[in-house]
């Protein structure tokens, strides 16, 4: 994307609580996750909520993938972004109101 956004790739194996402290040692303004099919569909819920109570509440979590597809619902403070356009989207509403959660339209 060139979005002026810098991306840091913390690779796949990170485990997810691992993310509150990068995004501490970073200084992240959000925290991007994907899922794919392969990760168990009954861990995600538990993983996510645990994630998003170890993240400062101003970190945005986004989320995507095949994975997250499978879930009847997210939980709070987490937002799900399944398209470059909608990446592209919540990145420019991020821009211009940093203190704003992304919000489909």
């Amino acid at each position: 994307f060139s979005q002026q956004a810098c991306c840091i790739n913390l690779g796949a194996e990170l485990p997810l609580l691992e993310f509150s402290k990068a995004a501490h040692d970073y200084r992240a303004d959000i925290i991007g996750i994907s899922f794919s099919l392969a990760f168990p569909k009954r861990s995600i819920f538990p993983a996510l909520t645990q994630l998003r109570a170890a993240l400062k509440p101003e970190i945005s979590l986004w989320i995507g993938g095949s994975g997250i597809k499978q879930l009847a619902r997210l939980p709070d403070g987490i937002d799900s972004l399944c398209s470059p356009a909608e990446i592209i989207a919540a990145l420019n509403a991020y821009k211009i109101h940093p203190q704003k959660r992304y919000e489909k339209k």
